[in-house]
C-alpha cells in the first residue's frame, strides 16, 4: 500500500524502539539506570564539548514538574488558526501531498478530504500511521484514534463526540490538525532511521554530540519505563531517582579544566566569528545592488518571454495556413502521381500490345529528359521564391503596419466628417484588422461602404444647399423688385413735393413783393 520501508514490529514505542546497529560505539563502560544503558566517552573526549547539565539541586521536588510528559487530562489550547480557511487549505494540501506521495495514483482525491466521509477518515488514518506501525488496522474509530493521539502525545485532547461528526464542518479542522501534525511526526521519525538521523541525534566526535547522546539515552529510558508501567508516572518521586543517579554519575565524568579551556576556545572562535561577520558588512550594498540588477533582468526576461510567446503564436498561425496549403498541394500532387501511374500503366500495356519504334523511344528519352530539367528549373526558381518570399515578409509586415494606420486614420476622418458636417455619430468598429485579406475586405467592404453613404449624403446635403440658395435667390429678386417699385414711388413723391415746396416758394416770394409794394404805396 504504501512505497516507504517500514519495520515490521515497532512494539510498545512507536517511534521505531533503539537506535539501529549503525549508532556510535561508546569509548568507555556504559552507565545503567532505571533498567537502560546510557553511552558514554572518556572524560578527555568530553573536554572539547558543550557546558555540563544543569539538574537544579537547590529546587525541592515538590517544585519540579513530576514528568517530562503531558497529563493526559492537560488543557492545552491549540493556538494554530485552524478555523480559518487558509490554514485549512494548507492542512488539506499536506495530507494531501504526503498520500500522493505515498499512496500513488491510489491516494483520496483533495475535493474528498476537504469534506469526508468516517470511511474516508479511517483510510486517511490508517495510510499514516501505518508509517508508524505498519501492522496496523483501525477497528473503533471512536475509542482508537483518541488513545493513539494520546500515546502520541498529540497536545490537544479530541473529544469523542468529535469522532461521532467526521466530517463535519464544526469537527473536521480539529481532525485535520491532528492528521497534520501526525504527519509530522511520521517526517520526524523517517529522519531519525537513517544515518542522516543518528547525526542529527548525535552529532560528530565533538562533545556537543555526546551530550545529545546523553539526553537521548536519558529520555529514551525515561519513556520506555514510562510505557511499561504508565502508573508509575503519577508519582512525585518517578525522576528523582533517575536524576540523582545521573547527577552522580556526571560529577564523575566532568572535567572543569577541560571545560573552561574548551569555553575559552569557543569564545575566540566566536570572536573570529563577529569579527568576519562585520567585514562582510561592506558587501551588502554590492549584494543588494547585484539583486536589484537580477530584478530588472528577471523584469526584462519576462517581457521578452512574453514577447516570444506572442511570435510563437503568431508564426504559429502562420504555419497552420501554410500546413492547410501544403496538404492541398499533397493532395494535388497525390492526385498527379494517380494519373502518371495510370499513364504509365496504359504505356507499359502499350509497349506489351503494340511495342515502340527507335524513333518514338528517342523522343519519348528526349521529352524525359526534357521534363528533366523543365522541373529542375522549376525547383530552382521555387527556391529562389522561397528566399524572396522570406526576404519580403518583414517589408510585407512593415507595408500592413503603414496599411493599418492609413486605414485607421481613413475610418477615423470618416468618423469626424460626420460628426463636424452632418451632426451625426456612425458606429465604427475600432479593432484593426490583423492580417492583409481582413484590412481588404475592410477596405473593400467598410471603408466604401461608409465612403459611399459619406457621398449619398454629402450630394442630399447638396441638393438640399442648392434648392435653399435657388429659394433664397427668388426671394432676393422679389425683395429687389419690391424695392425698385418702392424707390419710383419715392422719386415720384420727392419730385411732388421739391414742386409743391418750389410752388410756394414763389407764391412766398410774390406775397413779399406785394408787400414791399403795399408798404411803399402807404
Amino acid at each position: 500500500m504504501h512505497n516507504t520501508d517500514r519495520k515490521k514490529s515497532l512494539g510498545a514505542n512507536r517511534w521505531g524502539g533503539a537506535p539501529s546497529s549503525t549508532m556510535k560505539t561508546p569509548t568507555r563502560p556504559r552507565f545503567t539506570f532505571g533498567g537502560t544503558q546510557i553511552n558514554s566517552t572518556s572524560k578527555n573526549d568530553y573536554g572539547a564539548g558543550q557546558p555540563r547539565f544543569s539538574m537544579g539541586t537547590a529546587v525541592p521536588a515538590s517544585a519540579r514538574r513530576a514528568s517530562l510528559f503531558r497529563s493526559i487530562t492537560s488543557n492545552f489550547k491549540d493556538t494554530r488558526p485552524i478555523s480559518t480557511k487558509e490554514c485549512q487549505n494548507e492542512m488539506i494540501r499536506k495530507v494531501y501531498d504526503f498520500l500522493l506521495e505515498h499512496d500513488g495514483e491510489n491516494c483520496l482525491m483533495e475535493r474528498v478530504i476537504r469534506s469526508p466521509t468516517k470511511q474516508d477518515f479511517i483510510i486517511m488514518f490508517e495510510s499514516i500511521y501505518q508509517h508508524l506501525n505498519p501492522d496496523f488496522q483501525l477497528k473503533n474509530v471512536t475509542e482508537e484514534v483518541t488513545l493513539i493521539l494520546r500515546e502520541l502525545g498529540y497536545p490537544t485532547a479530541i473529544k469523542p463526540s468529535t469522532m461521532q461528526t467526521i466530517g463535519a464542518s464544526h469537527t473536521w479542522p480539529t481532525l485535520l490538525a491532528a492528521l497534520t501534525w501526525m504527519i509530522d511526526v511520521v517526517n520526524v521519525k523517517n529522519s531519525l532511521q537513517d544515518q542522516g538521523g543518528q547525526q542529527l541525534l548525535l552529532g560528530g566526535d565533538d562533545s556537543s554530540g555526546t551530550l545529545k547522546a546523553y539526553k537521548y539515552s536519558w529520555l529514551n529510558a525515561g519513556f520506555k519505563e514510562y510505557v511499561q508501567n504508565r502508573d508509575a508516572i503519577n508519582n512525585e518521586n518517578f525522576f528523582d531517582a533517575k536524576i540523582r543517579a545521573l547527577r552522580n554519575w556526571y560529577e564523575q565524568q566532568e572535567d572543569f579544566d577541560s571545560q573552561q579551556q574548551t569555553i575559552q576556545a569557543t569564545l575566540d572562535q566566536l570572536r573570529e566569528d563577529c569579527a568576519e561577520l562585520e567585514a562582510d558588512k561592506g558587501s551588502v550594498d554590492r549584494i543588494r545592488e547585484d539583486i536589484s540588477r537580477l530584478d530588472d533582468d528577471i523584469k526584462k526576461a519576462t517581457e521578452y518571454k512574453e514577447e516570444t510567446e506572442d511570435d510563437v503564436d503568431q508564426l504559429n498561425a502562420e504555419l497552420n495556413a501554410v500546413e492547410v496549403e501544403t496538404a492541398k498541394v499533397v493532395k494535388e500532387a497525390k492526385e498527379y502521381r494517380c494519373r502518371v501511374a495510370d499513364l504509365h500503366a496504359a504505356i507499359k500495356a502499350q509497349e506489351e500490345k503494340e511495342g515502340l519504334s527507335d524513333r518514338d523511344a528517342r523522343a519519348l528519352v528526349a521529352e524525359v529528359e526534357e521534363s528533366s530539367l523543365t522541373v529542375r528549373k522549376l525547383k530552382a526558381e521555387l527556391e529562389d521564391l522561397c528566399k524572396q518570399h522570406w526576404l519580403e515578409v518583414p517589408k510585407c509586415r512593415k507595408a500592413l503596419a503603414e496599411q493599418q494606420d492609413i486605414f485607421r486614420k481613413l475610418m477615423l476622418d470618416i468618423r469626424n466628417l460626420h460628426m463636424s458636417v452632418l451632426q451625426e455619430n456612425i458606429s465604427i468598429a475600432e479593432e484593426t484588422p490583423q492580417d492583409a485579406r481582413a484590412l481588404l475586405s475592410a477596405v473593400l467592404n467598410d471603408a466604401k461602404t461608409f465612403l459611399a453613404e459619406t457621398e449619398s449624403h454629402f450630394l442630399q446635403r447638396k441638393q438640399d444647399l442648392e434648392q435653399l440658395i435657388r429659394q433664397h435667390t427668388y426671394q432676393t429678386e422679389e425683395i429687389k423688385q419690391n424695392n425698385a417699385v418702392e424707390s419710383r414711388v419715392l422719386r415720384d413723391q420727392q419730385r411732388e413735393q421739391s414742386r409743391a415746396e418750389r410752388q410756394r416758394k414763389y407764391e412766398r416770394d410774390e406775397w413779399e413783393k406785394d408787400v414791399i409794394a403795399a408798404e411803399a404805396d402807404i
